[in-house]
């Protein structure tokens, strides 16, 4: 026979943790949830010997999905697993630098294992359940349980992770052919995660150059900046032999090309395939254990090994304002809005350094600058990107030359029209002209699985 003061305590101490984590992550108390966790945990606790373990399952859920909130201040999703699954060193690299947003979790999450320990000291007599009976109620109670759809979407993201490549989804197209000869030196620089806010804006206005606001084609990099240097719109679109990839096109107009990155290989890992590297003459990424700290100014001294003499087709990538913001020479703040903003200023001394060395020049250039994505730096409490948000897909872009531009060239709106431009540029079109369609921003996930916008 139950013990009815135990199984009183065993109850309410079941129901307070539930609620007090439920309102932890998501501010408010679903009572239908409840009702259906508190029968999932009476169940467990008196049909099962080890009950303690899935206490602590639910326990790590819950420290996981605030921790998330915490960051994005936003709920998990499976393309959010999915990320975390396969971009783990950046995870963790932001996390031990951000640790002063996740020690109040932390220490609710140890508190908990500690009573839930005492909780299982308490001795509660065990009915007994045929098998056929116990363990399809368990199945039932955890696919109802509206708290248990974390393991669902990991389920869901594990899947994903083995299914998710385009590799095989390759689109015949027709080969582009020049339709005119140029012979300009053509420097993209591909930013990482800087906005555009009013702080970038008035940098933007000391330089002296061409610049505006534009829609980045995604909100990660590893799809915004294969869509960018394939002239696509669409993720589905992306396979490692588009015909329109700038590279390839390059090497058709007998261009020197060059991609140079200051970011790691595990960084590249998902970008790769879609550069067509057999068309790059130089290759070279950055290890973070051969080279720490990485700046940005690393890429100019690459640079400077390239003859410029003759006509090139080079894309710098930059690790400027990655998370956890400290790419910067200087000493770093406690306060990770200043952080990213010294990072800022870092970057524009680059790209300052970088006119100055250009300038010099006799060979006729242009330089380009555009953003993967912008970055939440703590505003309103949220950091990162992957989220369909302004902050993150607007993005700023900065041209200059020393060379006539085509007169329409500041129509740009979108890393779509872009990679016209630089299609024009690459002398695959006898003059710029812009499709006009509808800007669409993409997610994270080359499938789509966690949709796309589309801005008129």
């Amino acid at each position: 026979m139950l013990n009815n003061t135990k199984l009183v305590i065993f109850t309410l101490i079941s129901t307070s943790l539930f609620l007090a984590s439920d309102y932890l992550i998501t501010s408010e108390i679903s009572l239908f949830s409840s009702i259906f966790f508190l029968m999932l945990i009476l169940y467990l606790g008196i049909f099962f010997k080890k009950s303690l373990y899935f206490y602590l399952s639910f326990s790590l859920l819950g420290l996981i999905h605030h921790i998330f909130f915490s960051y994005f201040q936003r709920y998990l999703t499976s393309a959010d697993i999915y990320n975390f699954f396969t971009h783990i060193h950046e995870t963790f690299e932001t996390l031990f630098v951000l640790w002063s947003l996740f020690v109040i979790p932390i220490i609710i999450f140890f508190t908990i294992i500690i009573i839930l320990w005492l909780l299982n000291k308490i001795t509660i007599q065990k009915y007994i359940l045929k098998p056929w009976i116990k363990y399809p109620l368990l199945g039932l109670l955890l696919f109802i349980n509206l708290n248990s759809t974390m393991g669902l979407k990991l389920l869901d993201s594990l899947l994903a992770l083995q299914s998710t490549t385009n590799s095989d989804l390759v689109h015949l197209e027709s080969p582009l052919y020049p339709k005119r000869e140029v012979n300009t030196t053509i420097i993209l620089i591909l930013g990482e995660s800087m906005k555009y806010n009013s702080y970038v804006e008035q940098k933007l206005k000391t330089q002296g150059h061409f610049y505006k606001k534009i829609y980045a084609g995604a909100t990660n990099t590893d799809i915004s900046l294969p869509l960018l240097l394939n002239k696509k719109n669409n993720t589905l679109q992306l396979s490692p032999k588009n015909q329109t990839n700038l590279f390839r096109l390059a090497k058709k107009s007998n261009f020197n090309t060059a991609f140079i990155s200051i970011q790691s290989e595990k960084s590249l890992h998902y970008i790769k395939p879609y550069l067509q590297l057999s068309f790059v003459d130089t290759y070279k990424s950055f290890e973070k254990k051969s080279i720490k700290p990485m700046y940005d100014l690393l890429l100019l001294d690459e640079l400077k090994k390239i003859d410029l003499s003759k006509k090139s087709f080079i894309v710098l990538q930059q690790i400027g304002q990655h998370s956890p913001y400290h790419y910067f020479k200087g000493q770093k703040s406690d306060h990770n809005s200043k952080n990213y903003q010294k990072s800022v200023d870092y970057s524009f001394e680059f790209y300052h350094s970088l006119f100055l060395y250009l300038k010099n020049m006799q060979q006729p250039f242009i330089l380009i600058y555009t953003s993967d994505h912008g970055e939440f730096s703590g505003e309103d409490g949220r950091y990162g990107h992957n989220s369909f948000d302004p902050v993150i897909y607007e993005v700023p872009m900065f041209i200059t030359s020393n060379s006539i531009m085509p007169p329409n060239y500041q129509q740009i709106n979108s890393h779509y029209e872009l990679s016209q431009f630089l299609i024009y540029l690459l002398g695959f079109e006898k003059e710029l002209i812009f499709d006009n369609k509808k800007t669409i921003i993409n997610g994270t996930m080359l499938t789509r699985e966690d949709g796309f916008i589309v801005i008129d």
